[in-house]
């Protein structure tokens, strides 16, 4: 039986079982770059080629490969052409976890037993790469600042982007929910929005800042594009904005600032740890971050205690208070002994 058809039939099951679009169109990258991958080296595409030996091959392969980056193709004979240039730096990771972990979720599909293509899991031994245990730091209030200076407001396209940012920040929004963003679910007058299309179709308000509010309503009022098209934020000809164009928002963003490490989950990671540290319990914050599980929500404690610890470190509440001289005891002679 051929991998790829086999690839097609677990795409179509979780399109069926209703998980997010990019959850699918990631797990369909990740098993084609591993079908590719078998091709390049002489393998068939075919069911007995899925082993654990291949497996921890594609592994090592993956180590010792270089991270892709996309860039504007210049010269080509369409204009704005997007490409992907190999570098001379790592896979992280995280990002090569991610691509096996696709491998053990479809292997574990296969063997189901609705499915039935193999009468066991052929991928349950194999390792995944330990993750350092770190976490990029949250932007600093200042650093916030700086994200959201020197728009000129009095421009269509500043001003989405400033209320796109400020949303980020406000809501912690995941960049595909921001996108998918409707009319009808951002109630302005009430101060909340409603996420419809959240990660597992799972469906919750959101409190949006009063901050929030009146930059969405400023855009809607003077700069949306009139058009029929019922997303909140819209290109400059009035059509929804697709993820690739976040991205580019993101990047003058950060041109603009200077703060290199800014994107979009950075912003989510930074209004988590605000939040946390303003006083928001963590189940709260799980609700609103839209999470399944709360073990990924309490990662955010640590970042929170962390930046605590920083703020407890400018205020020293001794400073200022006289405190009695220390005085060493004396070291006790031998003659004094005797």
């Amino acid at each position: 039986m051929r991998l790829s058809a086999l690839i097609e039939e677990f795409v179509i099951d979780c399109r069926s079982r209703r998980l997010s679009p990019k959850t699918v169109s990631w797990y369909q990258a990740n098993l084609r770059y591993f079908l590719d991958w078998l091709l390049a080296h002489d393998e068939l595409d075919a069911l007995h080629a899925f082993t654990l030996v291949n497996a921890r091959r594609y592994s090592q392969d993956l180590a010792e490969r270089g991270a892709r980056q996309g860039t504007f193709v210049g010269g080509a004979s369409q204009r704005g052409v997007y490409a992907f240039i190999e570098t001379d730096v790592p896979l992280t990771a995280n990002t090569i976890t991610g691509y096996l972990r696709t491998l053990k979720t479809f292997s574990r599909s296969l063997a189901a037993e609705e499915q039935g293509y193999t009468s066991r899991d052929l991928l349950a031994g194999l390792r995944l790469p330990k993750r350092p245990q770190t976490h990029q730091e949250p932007l600093t209030p200042d650093e916030m600042g700086q994200v959201l200076a020197g728009y000129d407001l009095r421009h269509p396209i500043a001003m989405r982007d400033f209320a796109i940012l400020l949303t980020y920040l406000g809501t912690g929004l995941r960049a595909t929910e921001l996108t998918n963003l409707l009319l009808d679910v951002v109630h302005l007058a009430e101060g909340y929005l409603r996420v419809r299309s959240g990660k597992g179709n799972k469906t919750r308000a959101v409190n949006l800042p009063p901050e929030v509010a009146r930059a969405i309503l400023r855009y809607q009022q003077h700069y949306r594009p009139q058009s029929d098209d019922p997303h909140v934020f819209l290109t400059r000809t009035g059509t929804a904005l697709s993820y690739n164009a976040i991205k580019l928002v993101l990047r003058r963003a950060r041109r603009r600032s200077g703060i290199e490490r800014l994107h979009a989950h950075l912003l989510r990671h930074s209004f988590s740890v605000s939040a946390l540290t303003d006083g928001m319990d963590l189940m709260t914050l799980k609700e609103t971050l839209g999470h399944t599980d709360i073990r990924t929500t309490s990662r955010y404690l640590a970042m929170a205690e962390q930046q605590l610890i920083e703020q407890q470190r400018k205020v020293n509440p001794l400073a200022r208070v006289t405190l009695p001289k220390t005085v060493r005891k004396p070291m006790r002679r031998p003659e004094d002994e005797n």
